[in-house]
């Protein structure tokens, strides 16, 4: 009796083991400061050439101050012949680093839908806020065109030791097939 139990225990676990590499999914990484890469069915693209706002978000902090950060363009998506809905997350790489620099750093994160040559924020609706306590930020965006922005923001800057490490926030993109 107990060589059966421990045979059928081998048993599931293999077969969870040999199905649990069957799940395929679709999906494509970039970053906004190193490299950008593309896959089968995405692009994205750190470059905002033609996009709503063809520069990066900017501020800059002076140590016990508040600021708001200047909108601008994060990424732009394009699906090509993909015509399903895409799963975003933009992800906080460096929150310690920023933790020990600010006391809070908030962005509005927005997508921008292209049609024609114009671009609609009606894609999420209100800004979706990435802080340093959240740490990422998803959505669901049907298929087209986006440019993943931040259109408002706000901080409070504590240290501005070691600017070039901790004062920049350092975002990662995954975009996957809904």
């Amino acid at each position: 009796m107990e060589k059966r139990k421990i045979y059928l225990l081998v048993a599931l676990i293999l077969a969870a083991a040999i199905t649990g590499g069957v799940f395929a999914s679709t999906q494509i990484s970039a970053t906004t400061e190193v490299t950008v890469s593309s896959g089968n069915v995405f692009d994205v693209s750190a470059t905002l050439d033609g996009a709503k706002y063809t520069s990066n978000p900017s501020w800059t902090p002076f140590k016990n101050t508040a600021g708001s950060i200047t909108a601008g363009g994060l990424y732009v998506i394009d699906p090509k012949d993909y015509t399903g809905k895409m799963l975003v997350t933009i992800y906080l790489n460096n929150p310690k680093e920023l933790m020990g620099c600010y006391s809070y750093l908030n962005m509005g994160l927005n997508a921008y839908g292209k049609t024609g040559e114009n671009w609609n924020a009606d894609a999420v609706g209100d800004p979706v806020y990435l802080t340093l306590t959240n740490g990422y930020v998803s959505f669901i965006l049907d298929s087209g065109t986006y440019e993943i922005t931040i259109d408002e923001g706000s901080w409070y800057c504590i240290n501005t030791e070691d600017a070039e490490r901790s004062l920049k926030p350092k975002l990662y993109i995954d975009v996957k097939q809904a």
